[in-house]
């Protein structure tokens, strides 16, 4: 099991034709200094009820097997590189019949009325 620990990130919904719900993570990292690159990836998708509450942290296991470890004091946080690939993915929201929408994962939780359990 991969553990995937971002600088930043981003919650995203998909949402399906006939309301099918799925999330996948936006993860953004900094280069360490001069020339360094910066990296993003899009999580393979997790379910809300899966999620876990570590404290400082969220525990988002993905389909794939991997886990991101998401410190919640940096939910929305990417650089204006990372930003644009971002923007790029939510203007694909609606092709395909998937609408994407950039969502936080506290007030999905609360919207659905799912507590975590505590890890």
């Amino acid at each position: 099991m991969a553990i995937e620990d971002p600088d930043g990130w981003v919650f995203l919904r998909f949402t399906s034709e006939n309301g099918d719900l799925y999330y996948k993570v936006f993860g953004t990292w900094r280069g360490g200094g001069y020339g360094s690159s910066e990296d993003w990836r899009l999580s393979s998708g997790c379910q809300l009820s899966d999620i876990k509450d570590a404290g400082v942290f969220w525990l988002v296991p993905q389909v794939s097997g991997s886990v991101y470890e998401l410190p919640k004091k940096t939910d929305g946080f990417y650089t204006r590189y990372t930003g644009g690939v971002l923007d790029d993915i939510l203007k694909a929201s609606g092709t395909g019949g998937i609408t994407i929408e950039k969502v936080t994962l506290a007030d999905e939780l609360d919207l659905y009325s799912i507590t975590p359990q505590r890890q």
